[in-house]
């Protein structure tokens, strides 16, 4: 199966910053469908649950490249935008690992996470100021790519 930037050629965080650019009330709808599971009391709500409430009640037509009016792949972005913008509210979403933003160093590091590079490291006996200066470049590397995603 294809990733999705082998399908259309781009970034799902770049094709999600388009459609919501060219969609912004599918932002205000979901904001309106988190504060209204709150107001019912819900501790945790669903990113796909509201997607497919918009979808289903409201009709909502967009326009979208891919012929999708709002693509699956946009669903845990709306969450992560959500809460790129209210922090206070982060409990509310559970959030899966994304591959394209656990980026590490190329080649043989490609795809671990900061604890998993660590260990790694540690394991090629790799002394630990180097370890921990890897792992922190890491970090900064992860904070500005997400910054540069400007959700």
């Amino acid at each position: 199966m294809a990733s999705y930037k082998e399908a259309t050629g781009k970034s799902i965080e770049q094709a999600f910053k388009e459609f919501n650019q060219a969609n912004p009330k599918i932002y205000e709808l979901f904001k309106e469908q988190v504060l209204r599971a709150q107001k019912a009391g819900k501790k945790k709500v669903s990113s796909k649950a509201i997607i497919n409430y918009i979808r289903w009640e409201m009709h909502i037509k967009t326009t979208s490249e891919d012929g999708y009016k709002i693509n699956d792949a946009f669903t845990a972005m709306y969450a992560r935008k959500y809460v790129h913008d209210y922090p206070h509210n982060k409990s509310l979403f559970e959030f899966r690992k994304r591959k394209s933003i656990d980026l590490t160093v190329s080649g043989i590091f490609s795809g671990l996470n900061c604890s998993e590079l660590s260990e790694k490291l540690k394991q090629m006996k790799v002394p630990s100021p180097t370890v921990e200066q890897a792992v922190e470049g890491l970090k900064t590397f992860n904070k500005a790519r997400q910054a540069s995603l400007d959700l």
